[in-house]
């Protein structure tokens, strides 16, 4: 958890919704700690692997890239998350259907030709 994380007291209402429905909404004024919060849930309940990159699994990275540099397979979550969190959708891959943290990696990455061209 991030040195300046301040726990919410809404957190554990949040986390029991999550457990009892499909879908949350989570609503307040900006620099409130949404997205942080929903990052730390995130967080505790992603899997770890241990073909992910250290030191979220076993992998030393080598200079290898990971999703967060374009794998065409991984699949941004919607709004402020997807700039860290989405999901494999390698068939190929370990990760394939996980929710995926941007540094964790595979060796099954494919770049995005289309992203590279952009850059």
């Amino acid at each position: 958890m991030p040195s300046n994380y301040i726990p919410r007291s809404l957190e554990p209402v949040v986390l029991k919704a999550a457990d009892q429905f499909s879908a949350i909404m989570t609503v307040g004024p900006c620099q409130s700690g949404k997205t942080l919060s929903l990052h730390d849930h995130l967080q505790s309940i992603c899997r770890y692997l241990s073909s992910d990159f250290q030191p979220y699994g076993e992998r030393e990275r080598n200079g290898e890239p990971d999703c967060s540099v374009g794998c065409k397979h991984f699949l941004k979550l919607p709004g402020k998350l997807g700039m860290d969190w989405g999901v494999c959708a390698n068939p190929a891959s370990p990760r394939v259907g996980l929710l995926t943290f941007k540094h964790q990696g595979c060796e099954q990455f494919e770049g995005d030709e289309n992203e590279i061209e952009e850059k």
